[in-house]
Formats: C-alpha cells, structure tokens, sequence
C-alpha cells in the first residue's frame, strides 16, 4: 500500500492552512507532505497503469467557507497540488 501516515492519522481537527500549502513542494513524498499539514489526506482515487501509481488526496481547510486543498503523487512523489480558500 502506498500510502504511509507519518503525521497522526487520528487527529480529527485537522485542517490545511495556506502557510501549510505554501510550504510544499513537487517532489514530496506522501508522507513529507502529511507531516506538514500535520495529518492524513482523505484518498480521493488512486489508479495503477503502465508502471506508475497515480493517487490524489485531499484535506479540508482552515480559510473561507468550503477551503481545502489536495495533492497528486505518482510514485509517492507529489507532482501538483491545488487549493480553494486557504488562509
């Protein structure tokens, strides 16, 4: 299974911030990524096709009404990620 929790997977009240957001980097692992948000993202899809593993994951966010951000990794490496309403 590809992902890992390193950050606590328990932690209910977690949510991204846009400091959080803008910390992170292409290239992170999932669990580079967890860490500094500060908990598990909520697994959106995840696909294995011609050698890659492709998940998207996401979390909900401290900001404006609805804020959340996610994050696509294939092969544990983050190649985008995208927010609404961080703050």
């Amino acid at each position: 299974m590809l992902l890992s929790s390193t950050a606590s997977a328990q932690n209910t009240s977690c949510d991204a911030t846009l400091s959080a957001f803008n910390a992170l980097r292409e290239g992170m692992s999932i669990g580079q990524v967890e860490s500094i948000i500060g908990c598990s993202g909520e697994l959106l899809s995840q696909a294995d096709m011609a050698g890659y593993q492709t998940v998207m994951l996401a979390w909900s966010g401290k900001g404006s009404m609805g804020a959340n951000m996610n994050a696509m990794f294939q092969n544990n490496e983050m190649i985008m990620k995208a927010q609404f309403g961080l703050r």
